[in-house]
């Protein structure tokens, strides 16, 4: 009886507010709106956001699931990282305690093989160049392909500016049926970080995987949502 009368109570609070807002509803104040909209709770939720892209754009088929590297920090739960790598670059990785696996072409093989979990792989130049051939063979539609763009390619004499320049920053993402799925932070994080993160998103997929007709709008809706609370949609950029 509780939940019911909480539930309507949320729903009237969200009618009032699309009404209030004539129906026009921008990153700004739906982020306003979903944070008021809280229950408290024990934990501090995430704020998730789907993106629906018109079918009709043709998507870079390595990028349907991947990592994005956001402008600020953003609080989510420890990433799986590998890093391919051998010799003296093997133990000048192993010093940093940041990477969950280390290795080389055994490292791919079970992870295809799904004896170990990996969100993300680097590599360092060296190993790269010796084992591209398999991991593109292997890895293309499954994880991300190391590279300079993306950060994960590295020079291992860089590697401590690297690991500090992209501390907390990395997201995961995934494109199923042309909705593309990611979060942007936290409830608890400040509307300003929030918004520049959401940014950082559109154009990611904009400059990264739209790969034609780039100059139309490739979006259909956009809906924000925090974990246990009501999706709301975005109709103003």
């Amino acid at each position: 009886m509780k939940d019911s009368k909480v539930k309507n109570k949320l729903k009237i609070k969200y009618l009032e507010f699309i009404k209030n807002n004539n129906n026009i509803i921008d990153i700004s104040n739906s982020i306003n709106f979903i944070k008021n909209l809280c229950l408290k709770r024990n934990f501090d939720e995430n704020i998730d956001i789907y993106i629906n892209i018109d079918k009709k754009y043709i998507f870079n088929k390595n990028l349907l699931n991947g990592f994005i590297l956001l402008k600020n920090e953003i609080i989510c739960r420890k990433l799986k990282t590998c890093l391919l790598a051998y010799g003296n670059d093997l133990k000048l990785a192993e010093s940093y305690n940041f990477f969950d696996y280390i290795g080389m072409d055994n490292i791919i093989n079970d992870f295809i093989n799904k004896k170990i979990f990996i969100d993300i792989i680097f590599s360092t130049t060296s190993a790269f160049d010796m084992i591209k051939n398999i991991i593109i063979k292997k890895c293309v539609g499954k994880i991300n392909i190391p590279s300079f763009k993306t950060k994960t390619l590295i020079n291992i004499n860089n590697i401590e500016n690297l690991l500090n320049s992209i501390k907390n920053k990395i997201v995961l993402y995934k494109i199923n049926n042309n909705v593309l799925y990611t979060n942007i932070g936290k409830i608890s994080q400040s509307n300003i970080m929030l918004i520049d993160n959401f940014n950082f998103i559109i154009n990611f997929i904009n400059n990264n995987i739209i790969i034609k007709n780039k100059k139309n709008n490739f979006l259909n809706k956009i809906f924000i949502s925090t974990t246990m609370g009501p999706s709301l949609c975005i109709n103003k950029l």
